[in-house]
């Protein structure tokens, strides 16, 4: 049992140490990154950014519930319900990690590059999120929606910034490149 709690003491550590080194990526910025972010999320549909997920993980409408009798059973309602959405919700955010890091590795391949370090970053940034996102989503099975809400928002917040640097980078590019890079994009898809 002891070395159960010391696993998870662990596994937590980590996660937060994670967590701390996505927040410390700093954001860079351009002054075409409204042209080419409204063009990046047009290329790769990212929805699960479009959804806030704060309402999601709050569980003060499960506790107001939960603290009336015969309301008990719409609350384990509400939970499982709330469960099930989140897990499609996290499946829906690491399909997005995984197409940025599709995309950001499209672009490297054309040549579009802001350096090797920068790019060997992203890509570790991008394997780190996915491995974030399954440990959460199997918290999320496991103790339900409620336990890493806070979790699950922050690491939103790092896929945003993943988008932003996928965004830097296509705006590194002429915007007539656009058209072709996206076409070719949608060509790449499709295989």
């Amino acid at each position: 049992m002891i070395q159960l709690l010391l696993m998870a003491f662990i596994g937590i550590l980590l996660l937060c140490f994670a967590l701390f080194a996505l927040g410390r990526k700093s954001r860079t910025k351009s002054e075409d990154c409204s042209d080419s972010e409204v063009e990046v999320l047009r290329m790769l549909r990212l929805g699960s950014l479009e959804f806030d997920a704060t309402i999601l993980f709050s569980d003060t409408d499960y506790r107001l519930l939960a603290s009336e009798p015969q309301w008990r059973s719409l609350a384990r309602e509400l939970r499982k319900d709330r469960r099930d959405i989140a897990l499609d919700w996290l499946r829906e955010l690491q399909k997005d990690v995984f197409s940025m890091w599709r995309f950001r590795s499209f672009l490297t391949r054309l040549g579009v590059t802001v350096g090797m370090r920068n790019d060997l970053s992203e890509a570790f940034r991008s394997l780190l999120l996915l491995s974030l996102l399954c440990v959460v989503r199997v918290s999320v099975r496991l103790l339900g929606p409620y336990a890493f809400g806070k979790t699950a928002v922050t690491v939103r917040t790092s896929v945003e910034n993943l988008k932003r640097s996928c965004v830097a980078t296509l705006s590194n590019l002429p915007r007539e490149r656009w058209p072709q890079i996206a076409a070719e994009w949608q060509r790449v898809q499709a295989l």
